[in-house]
């Protein structure tokens, strides 16, 4: 996707983009160890991110490696600390949830072979639920006020998934590489950002609200949050 984007607005692949606070650059094939490690870091009880190494690596690749879809990181003496995936459009992002070690098949082996990753699992999935009834509870003019994406006639660009080494964390890095995003959203001349977000994280959603982003929805187990650029 990168080639795409004008390089005086943006970056090629493997040149760096200057933000406010951080500077930012294309992740390339040798930054996919360090990927997959914060992966799990950050998604310590999700079964895709304890799939065998290789599996996780190789689903790394083809993001990397797919014009619909780049990963910005931030590197710290050389290091990569934090990612943001961004892809073309929802569908992109839905066929690679469905691949690798985000199939059924390795999700289910994962969790076989690490009991500690399936208690973890089905506890989110209750909690999930719970939430889930709550949200349902909500009255008629509630869902009438909250903002709907048309899909239709909007050209998107979808902030797909996003990870920040804990040690790096709290010093607006998360916020910083979504504004970059946005700025790339815009040279491409798109009107409509859409990203994702876990009900359970509150400090997230808080800072998505106060960069301009609203409510718009479910989509499975995820709140939608959307952001008309000007």
């Amino acid at each position: 996707m990168s080639g795409s984007l004008n390089p005086d607005v943006a970056f090629n692949r493997g040149g760096k983009l200057m933000s406010d606070q951080h500077n930012f650059a294309i992740a390339t094939l040798e930054d996919i160890p360090r990927l997959a490690e914060i992966g799990k870091v950050c998604f310590a009880s999700a079964p895709e991110w304890n799939a065998p190494r290789f599996i996780i690596e190789r689903w790394w690749k083809s993001i990397i490696l797919a014009d619909e879809s780049d990963v910005l990181v931030l590197r710290s003496d050389g290091r990569v600390e934090a990612f943001i995936i961004y892809v073309d459009n929802e569908e992109v992002w839905n066929y690679y949830e469905k691949i690798g070690p985000n199939s059924r098949s390795v999700k289910l082996l994962t969790m076989l072979l690490r009991p500690k990753v399936l208690r973890s699992r089905l506890k989110k999935l209750a909690k999930l639920k719970l939430q889930s009834t709550n949200l349902q509870q909500v009255s008629p003019q509630d869902k009438r006020d909250e903002p709907v994406a048309d899909q239709g006639s909007r050209a998107e660009f979808f902030a797909a998934l996003m990870g920040v080494d804990p040690s790096f964390r709290g010093r607006g890095i998360g916020r910083s590489m979504l504004e970059a995003c946005e700025r790339m959203a815009c040279d491409r001349g798109t009107r409509l950002v859409r990203i994702y977000v876990d009900p359970r994280n509150a400090r997230a959603q808080t800072i998505y609200e106060t960069m301009g982003y609203s409510h718009a929805g479910r989509m499975r187990n995820s709140l939608m949050m959307i952001k008309e650029l000007s």
